[in-house]
């Protein structure tokens, strides 16, 4: 497993290094979008990186390498979603430092990250992941591009409503606990949007014959 990660990360370090590019650009030029800036910029940071390495795996016949190891198939899908955990966990690193430099600096263009928005990023990229990566494994990363394409283009009109630019991810919530009562919503849905894509995917993907 850690061998897949590794692969995961480094394959295409290029691309990593413009997926969290696209993550710190957004992060100030959408700084006015309140609870949905996070979930915008790690969205889109992680459809940037993701797709790549779909495409690249695709394109030079990656998994059927792979397969000729000791692998487990089942290791091979679950990586990619250890994966989405990891770009998730260094977005809010990323985020979080930019926040703090922002108020350092005394302009507080970025707000530090509440529960509630860390968890609408999560259960946004967790959406992405499981609704592309069994397609992915079923029409090929070729063919599901545009379905990557549209996810990002709702998120983007997502995250300019209003209703998301207060501060506060629902209109009535005014107490830090109903923020934190949406976010334990959120992350439980996370949790099971990536437990039935895995059970999805991996049923895919041990029926292909490479």
């Amino acid at each position: 497993m850690l061998y897949l990660i590794k692969k995961e990360i480094t394959a295409n370090v290029r691309y990593m290094l413009t997926g969290f590019a696209i993550f710190v650009f957004y992060a100030y030029i959408f700084s006015q979008n309140g609870d949905m800036l996070f979930a915008l910029c790690v969205t889109f940071c992680f459809y940037a990186i993701s797709n790549t390495n779909l495409v690249v795996d695709e394109r030079y016949k990656i998994e059927r390498l792979l397969l000729t190891l000791p692998i487990r198939r089942k290791d091979i899908v679950l990586s990619k979603y250890v994966m989405e955990l990891i770009i998730f966990a260094l977005c809010f690193v990323a985020f979080t430092l930019l926040a703090f430099l922002s108020n350092a600096l005394g302009s507080g263009k970025i707000a530090m990250l509440s529960f509630d928005a860390a968890m609408i990023g999560l259960f946004s990229i967790s959406l992405f992941n499981a609704v592309t990566l069994p397609l992915s494994y079923k029409f090929g990363a070729q063919g599901t591009r545009y379905v990557s394409l549209f996810i990002c283009m709702v998120m983007f009109f997502l995250s300019s409503l209003p209703i998301f630019k207060s501060g506060e991810i629902l209109k009535y919530t005014g107490e830090a606990q109903d923020g934190v009562t949406v976010g334990i919503v959120l992350l439980i849905g996370s949790v099971l949007l990536n437990v039935i894509s895995y059970a999805i995917s991996y049923t895919i993907y041990n029926k292909k014959d490479f």
